[in-house]
């Protein structure tokens, strides 16, 4: 439902509207949530209101439809707002892949001034090339460990929203890790994790997040030139796009757990322009 200056909608949020009578509360959500505390026949007949709105009223917004409500004898008790920061790490992620990406064509412009090399140092580029170099790296990490995220935020999301039990038992009580949840989530909708094309693949890249966590550290010797310029494997932009992918993948995945699709605010405007999301 279409909000105005009333009810302001932000990206990444759900906003919940409640309206009581007598003991009873219910609550209107912009998106479907489950969450209400009201009787079941105080339930059917605001359910009945609320068609009856949207026939006889035909309201171009939610603020039509508030003022409805509340002429027909529901009472304004307010209003909730939930917090989707799956969505808003993912627009994160994706704001610092673009950087990456702008960047990592700064520096191929770098090298080919120097005919393929890095830049001397000391010489006048140089400063500019170890910026670029840092700031990419920075980037790269931050979009891959974001976007990961992501993907275990949404995992806590869906527990909460649709699974409220099992949330409160493997989050709160049990403080169960990432990969132990997930694999109970899907365990609640008969999947077994071998089934899931995206599983394996979310598991390999969230490795690259866990190892610059727990970084080991070592002595790193290398006089050669071919390994001069080249990033690490883990740090091109192709190692990037995959996790991006895998990511989108799985965010996919969990949607359609519940016969959903991937909704607006979990496919960032830079990605579905350039990778199709």
């Amino acid at each position: 439902m279409p909000l105005d200056g009333r009810f302001p909608m932000y990206p990444g949020r759900a906003w919940g509207f409640l309206y009581g009578r007598g003991p009873s509360t219910v609550v209107l959500w912009v998106e479907e949530s489950p969450l209400a505390s009201s009787t079941p026949e105080d339930l059917e007949t605001f359910v009945q209101l609320f068609d009856d709105i949207r026939q006889r009223v035909r309201p171009p917004n939610m603020a039509a439809t508030h003022d409805a409500i509340v002429s027909a004898g529901w009472e304004d008790r307010g209003t909730l707002m939930y917090q989707v920061k799956s969505g808003l790490l993912l627009v994160d992620a994706a704001a610092l892949a673009e950087m990456a990406d702008e960047l990592w064509h700064e520096r191929e412009g770098i090298l080919a001034e120097a005919g393929g090399r890095h830049p001397e140092s000391g010489s006048e580029v140089w400063a500019q090339w170890v910026a670029v170099t840092t700031r990419r790296s920075a980037t790269v990490r931050g979009s891959r460990a974001l976007a990961l995220a992501a993907v275990e935020a949404l995992v806590n999301e869906l527990l909460a929203a649709q699974h409220p039990d099992e949330y409160a038992a493997w989050e709160i009580k049990k403080r169960m890790g990432f990969r132990q949840k997930l694999v109970s989530l899907l365990g609640l909708h008969g999947m077994d994790p071998d089934d899931v094309p995206w599983f394996e693949a979310l598991e390999e890249h969230a490795q690259l997040r866990n190892s610059m966590i727990h970084h080991r550290p070592g002595w790193i010797v290398d006089d050669s030139d071919a390994h001069s310029v080249e990033p690490n494997d883990d740090m091109t932009q192709e190692s990037l796009t995959e996790t991006l992918e895998v990511v989108h993948q799985a965010i996919g995945g969990l949607f359609a757990l519940y016969g959903a699709q991937t909704p607006e605010t979990h496919r960032p405007e830079w990605l579905r322009r350039t990778a199709g999301w």
